[in-house]
């Protein structure tokens, strides 16, 4: 931040404690002074092509003092101090701490910062008060305004105003405890202390409060209190589920899914479901990396073979394609109790199977033998407990060869001819494969 004069409120009052049972800020120190003073200092700021005005001074003062309670005091006592502060610290003030030590060597019970710092089209107004003696945050107020059309009195003008609410309504008594007891705690995400506390917040805004302790998981609840409110807040915290670091474990899954039509199977044109079935059982062990092992059936129709082959066959209709495979992969997998992802590859066999129904009514099948291919499976797992857990996956298939090759004479005939084009043209398209499945597992 570049220093321009833009606003640091301090509220410089004689030593008092600031919370009272149940009543206002500065209706109890009004009991021992009836006039509280304010000064208004310059900070560390970010706004751009920003001119604070000196009106800006009695901008503040004239909504203070309409509180009958608060008033500037000597404005070149307190630039000399900060004019000092600066020096010897090399920026202003915002944090509770400096707050604090600021309060301490001024000999003031109520610190008051208020800074301004651009946001892109807005400005935002930020406003806090703490008790020097409890070292506490006992207001904090923060509002972004757009800056088109908006004077920077104005937004100053609304910042003091809603201060002055949180100071002068009657705070809320509020008792913080954990579960674990004993447990670290953070309001609006500054230190509070360590539970059980008894606190008199300001009203009139949302607090969130937040418990953190080692091994367990932190617990945060917002809560918007009114004047007057008496509450008792409990913080109740979950330990942290770790899993061993080498976890050992087994899952066993049944598998069910639909296949991709073949002509997009290859992944090299837009995907689209087919019109067949795969099922399938596996068992996996271990835990971020799985060895895989399993099984699994395809049922398709061959929808990327060329119409004219299985036409001059005498096909009726598109050939109807299947195959057997008997897998292992490697998986790695994040694992977690919720939601995580997956990715693998392996090798299997596979055998292919092809059946054609002829005109007249016949039917004819071939079969490959066992072939080779490399598996690839990508996913996400979703757990419910620890032993059960559900998988989408995409699985695909891809063979290294072709074994089936059929040939004809030179005297064939073009029946036989087109038999065996037929024949060769479907086994070579069917080369590839891929399914989408659903995956249930039981965790040993």
């Amino acid at each position: 931040m570049n220093k321009i004069h833009t606003i640091l409120i301090l509220l410089i009052i004689s030593q008092t404690s600031i919370f009272g049972g149940g009543q206002a800020v500065a209706a109890e120190l009004v009991e021992n002074d009836p006039l509280v003073y304010l000064a208004i200092l310059p900070i560390l700021s970010d706004v751009q092509d920003i001119d604070l005005p000196d009106s800006l001074h009695i901008v503040i003062a004239e909504v203070i003092g309409e509180s009958e309670i608060l008033s500037p005091v000597d404005q070149s006592k307190v630039d000399s101090f900060m004019d000092r502060w600066t020096q010897e610290n090399g920026q202003g003030c915002i944090a509770v701490s400096c707050m604090n030590s600021i309060g301490r060597e001024l000999e003031v019970g109520l610190v008051i910062s208020c800074a301004m710092q651009q946001i892109r089209n807005k400005v935002a107004v930020e406003i806090r008060a703490v008790d020097v003696g409890k070292q506490q945050l006992i207001a904090h107020y923060r509002e972004e305004f757009t800056t088109g059309g908006m004077k920077y009195e104005t937004m100053l003008q609304e910042a003091s105003l809603r201060l002055l609410d949180y100071l002068l309504l009657p705070p809320a008594m509020i008792y913080v405890d954990t579960d674990p007891p004993n447990s670290r705690i953070e309001i609006n995400n500054e230190p509070a202390g360590i539970a059980p506390l008894s606190l008199a917040l300001p009203t009139g805004h949302e607090y969130t409060f937040k418990a953190v302790r080692q091994g367990y998981e932190n617990k945060i609840e917002k809560i918007y209190f009114e004047p007057g409110d008496s509450v008792y807040v409990k913080l109740k915290m979950s330990e942290v589920q770790e899993l061993p670091k080498n976890p050992v474990s087994i899952r066993l899954m049944a598998s069910g899914g639909l296949p991709f039509n073949h002509s997009s199977s290859n992944i090299d044109t837009r995907l689209a479901l087919g019109d067949g079935h795969s099922y399938g059982f596996a068992a996996a062990f271990g835990e971020t990396w799985r060895f895989k092992i399993g099984t699994f059936s395809y049922t398709n129709i061959s929808d990327g073979l060329d119409a004219k082959v299985w036409r001059d066959y005498g096909a009726v209709g598109v050939p109807e394609i299947s195959a057997q495979s008997f897998h292992s992969s490697l998986i790695y997998s994040r694992y977690n109790p919720g939601l995580s992802g997956f990715i693998g590859a392996g090798m299997g066999t596979i055998r292919q199977s092809i059946r054609v129904e002829l005109e007249g009514g016949e039917k004819q099948e071939k079969k490959s033998d066992y072939l080779v291919g490399l598996m690839m499976h990508a996913g996400v797992e979703l757990g419910f407990t620890r032993s059960f857990a559900m998988q989408f996956e995409i699985l695909h298939t891809r063979l290294f060869s072709d074994n089936y090759s059929a040939t004809f004479s030179e005297d064939a005939t073009p029946e036989e001819i087109a038999e065996v084009e037929f024949w060769n043209e479907t086994f070579r398209s069917f080369t590839y494969l891929t399914v989408f499945r659903l995956n249930i597992l039981y965790r040993i």
